[in-house]
Protein backbone atom coordinates (compact mmCIF):
# COMPACT_ATOMS: atom_id res chain seq x y z
CA UNK A 1 0.00 0.00 0.00
CA UNK A 2 1.63 3.37 -0.97
CA UNK A 3 1.30 6.69 0.80
CA UNK A 4 -0.49 8.57 -1.65
CA UNK A 5 -0.19 12.58 -1.11
CA UNK A 6 -2.04 15.16 -2.35
CA UNK A 7 0.07 17.56 -4.78
CA UNK A 8 0.56 20.69 -3.51
CA UNK A 9 0.64 23.78 -5.48
CA UNK A 10 3.96 25.57 -5.36
CA UNK A 11 2.90 29.17 -5.12
CA UNK A 12 6.34 30.19 -6.69
CA UNK A 13 6.90 27.64 -9.08
CA UNK A 14 9.48 28.98 -11.66
CA UNK A 15 7.87 27.07 -14.75
CA UNK A 16 4.42 28.37 -13.88
CA UNK A 17 5.79 32.29 -12.57
CA UNK A 18 7.89 32.39 -15.85
CA UNK A 19 5.13 31.49 -18.18
CA UNK A 20 2.64 34.19 -16.29
CA UNK A 21 5.35 37.05 -15.26
CA UNK A 22 8.63 36.28 -16.70
CA UNK A 23 11.52 36.11 -14.77
CA UNK A 24 14.96 38.07 -15.50
CA UNK A 25 17.02 36.14 -18.58
CA UNK A 26 20.34 37.27 -19.48
CA UNK A 27 20.83 37.97 -23.14
CA UNK A 28 23.66 39.46 -25.40
CA UNK A 29 21.96 41.69 -27.90
CA UNK A 30 24.68 43.43 -30.74
CA UNK A 31 23.36 46.97 -30.14
CA UNK A 32 25.14 49.92 -32.52
CA UNK A 33 27.50 52.26 -31.03
CA UNK A 34 25.16 55.43 -32.06
CA UNK A 35 22.44 53.76 -30.30
CA UNK A 36 23.76 52.34 -27.56
CA UNK A 37 24.52 56.06 -26.83
CA UNK A 38 22.12 57.43 -27.41
CA UNK A 39 20.33 54.68 -24.57
CA UNK A 40 22.93 55.42 -22.08
CA UNK A 41 22.40 59.29 -22.36
CA UNK A 42 18.85 58.84 -22.30
CA UNK A 43 18.92 56.99 -19.21
CA UNK A 44 21.05 59.42 -17.48
CA UNK A 45 18.56 62.02 -18.51
CA UNK A 46 15.73 60.18 -16.56
CA UNK A 47 17.71 59.01 -13.66
CA UNK A 48 17.47 55.74 -14.43
CA UNK A 49 20.25 53.30 -16.05
CA UNK A 50 20.75 51.25 -19.66
CA UNK A 51 19.08 48.09 -18.59
CA UNK A 52 15.56 49.54 -17.42
CA UNK A 53 15.84 52.31 -20.05
CA UNK A 54 15.83 49.18 -22.55
CA UNK A 55 12.79 47.25 -20.73
CA UNK A 56 10.74 50.04 -20.74
CA UNK A 57 11.12 50.81 -24.37
CA UNK A 58 10.93 46.77 -25.57
CA UNK A 59 7.81 46.72 -23.24
CA UNK A 60 6.10 49.81 -24.81
CA UNK A 61 6.90 48.94 -28.31
CA UNK A 62 5.66 45.50 -28.50
CA UNK A 63 2.36 46.21 -25.82
CA UNK A 64 3.56 44.47 -22.67
CA UNK A 65 2.52 45.62 -19.30
CA UNK A 66 5.10 48.02 -17.11
CA UNK A 67 6.60 46.33 -14.08
CA UNK A 68 4.46 47.53 -11.96
CA UNK A 69 2.06 46.13 -14.09
CA UNK A 70 3.01 42.86 -13.69
CA UNK A 71 3.31 43.53 -10.21
CA UNK A 72 -0.28 44.08 -9.95
CA UNK A 73 -1.27 40.97 -12.23
CA UNK A 74 0.99 38.79 -9.40
CA UNK A 75 -1.36 40.48 -6.51
CA UNK A 76 -4.24 39.49 -8.31
CA UNK A 77 -3.01 36.26 -9.27
CA UNK A 78 -2.11 35.56 -5.76
CA UNK A 79 -5.79 36.52 -5.10
CA UNK A 80 -7.23 33.74 -7.55
CA UNK A 81 -5.19 30.89 -6.41
CA UNK A 82 -6.19 31.44 -2.85
CA UNK A 83 -10.22 32.03 -3.46
CA UNK A 84 -10.87 29.60 -6.21
CA UNK A 85 -9.67 25.86 -6.97
CA UNK A 86 -8.72 24.92 -10.77
CA UNK A 87 -11.75 21.81 -10.49
CA UNK A 88 -14.37 24.18 -8.77
CA UNK A 89 -14.91 28.27 -9.98
CA UNK A 90 -17.54 30.43 -11.88
CA UNK A 91 -17.94 30.94 -15.51
CA UNK A 92 -17.72 34.18 -14.97
CA UNK A 93 -14.26 34.38 -12.29
CA UNK A 94 -12.57 36.65 -14.72
CA UNK A 95 -15.58 39.26 -13.95
CA UNK A 96 -15.08 38.32 -10.36
CA UNK A 97 -11.33 39.47 -9.77
CA UNK A 98 -12.06 42.39 -11.71
CA UNK A 99 -15.26 43.10 -9.23
CA UNK A 100 -12.33 42.15 -6.28
CA UNK A 101 -10.21 45.21 -7.73
CA UNK A 102 -13.03 47.46 -8.20
CA UNK A 103 -14.50 46.78 -4.48
CA UNK A 104 -11.47 46.82 -2.90
CA UNK A 105 -9.81 50.95 -2.77
CA UNK A 106 -6.19 50.30 -2.69
CA UNK A 107 -6.40 47.44 -5.75
CA UNK A 108 -8.51 49.90 -7.67
CA UNK A 109 -6.56 53.29 -6.74
CA UNK A 110 -3.40 50.99 -7.93
CA UNK A 111 -5.49 50.14 -11.06
CA UNK A 112 -5.76 53.04 -12.30
CA UNK A 113 -2.75 54.65 -11.90
CA UNK A 114 -1.34 51.91 -13.98
CA UNK A 115 -4.04 51.76 -16.67
CA UNK A 116 -3.89 55.82 -16.96
CA UNK A 117 -3.58 55.53 -20.71
CA UNK A 118 -5.94 53.55 -22.88
CA UNK A 119 -3.47 51.27 -24.07
CA UNK A 120 -2.12 50.06 -20.72
CA UNK A 121 -5.83 49.80 -19.78
CA UNK A 122 -6.28 47.14 -22.73
CA UNK A 123 -2.58 45.50 -21.83
CA UNK A 124 -3.24 45.01 -18.41
CA UNK A 125 -7.44 44.01 -19.09
CA UNK A 126 -5.48 40.95 -21.62
CA UNK A 127 -3.04 40.41 -19.21
CA UNK A 128 -5.43 39.86 -16.64
CA UNK A 129 -7.79 37.72 -18.04
CA UNK A 130 -5.00 35.45 -19.81
CA UNK A 131 -3.50 35.10 -16.14
CA UNK A 132 -7.06 33.63 -14.65
CA UNK A 133 -7.59 30.75 -17.64
CA UNK A 134 -3.87 30.30 -16.80
CA UNK A 135 -4.11 30.29 -13.11
CA UNK A 136 -6.83 28.08 -12.82
CA UNK A 137 -6.02 25.62 -16.19
CA UNK A 138 -9.08 26.59 -17.42
CA UNK A 139 -10.64 26.61 -20.93
CA UNK A 140 -12.97 29.50 -22.99
CA UNK A 141 -16.42 28.20 -23.40
CA UNK A 142 -17.60 31.96 -24.49
CA UNK A 143 -17.94 35.44 -24.55
CA UNK A 144 -19.97 37.44 -21.94
CA UNK A 145 -22.66 39.89 -22.56
CA UNK A 146 -21.12 43.33 -22.95
CA UNK A 147 -20.77 45.01 -19.45
CA UNK A 148 -21.93 48.21 -17.88
CA UNK A 149 -19.90 51.46 -18.39
CA UNK A 150 -19.08 51.57 -14.29
CA UNK A 151 -17.47 48.18 -14.75
CA UNK A 152 -13.33 48.05 -15.39
CA UNK A 153 -13.67 45.55 -18.31
CA UNK A 154 -16.55 45.56 -21.18
CA UNK A 155 -16.29 41.92 -21.81
CA UNK A 156 -14.66 38.88 -20.67
CA UNK A 157 -14.13 34.77 -21.44
CA UNK A 158 -16.35 32.28 -20.03
CA UNK A 159 -14.05 29.84 -18.27
CA UNK A 160 -14.96 26.15 -16.91
CA UNK A 161 -12.30 23.94 -15.27
CA UNK A 162 -10.90 21.30 -17.82
CA UNK A 163 -12.09 18.04 -18.24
Amino acid sequence: MGNKTAKKRNPFDPDELNELFGLTVVKTVRIPTELCQQVESWAKKTGSNFNDTVITALRAHIGLPSEAGVLFIHRIFDWVVKTYKKSEFPENVTHKAFQHIQNTPELLKEYQQITMQRENKEIINRRIGKMVKQALDAVVVGRSLPLGKEELITTYALLRPKT
